[in-house]
């Protein structure tokens, strides 16, 4: 029977984080995605253009959670590994919006300059 993603896993500079279900990897192969370029007369083709990957997580907090060195910390490894043995590399990965905390969880917004399929 084929097995379907259902759980990630986010690791942060090589740490598992305790991350809450929902975590999402944007990802354009390339970092290239595409815009269909429009007249008043149609749809003449497409462009592209350079979109950074991104990945955005809750993590459950404790006091064991520093937030102030994930969110300062620059030219990182994050890892987006899923339930079903493929995982995601991003490099040079930067913590951007600041950081939300909230009903004992923390969410983050995570850019990045590269991301491959490991």
């Amino acid at each position: 029977m084929t097995q379907y993603t259902g759980r990630v896993f986010i690791k942060w500079g090589g740490q598992l984080m305790a991350s809450k279900e929902g975590a999402s990897l944007t990802y354009a192969p390339g970092n290239i995605v595409r815009q269909m370029v429009i007249s008043d007369r149609a749809v003449e083709g497409w462009q592209g253009k350079i979109e950074a990957p991104m990945v955005e997580a809750t993590f459950v907090h404790s006091a064991s959670l520093d937030i102030d060195s994930i969110h300062n910390a620059i030219d990182q490894v994050l890892t987006f590994e899923t339930d079903t043995a493929v995982s995601y590399i991003l490099r040079q990965a930067v913590s951007l919006d600041a950081p939300k905390l909230s009903n004992g969880e923390v969410s983050f917004k995570f850019g990045a300059v590269s991301c491959e399929v490991a």
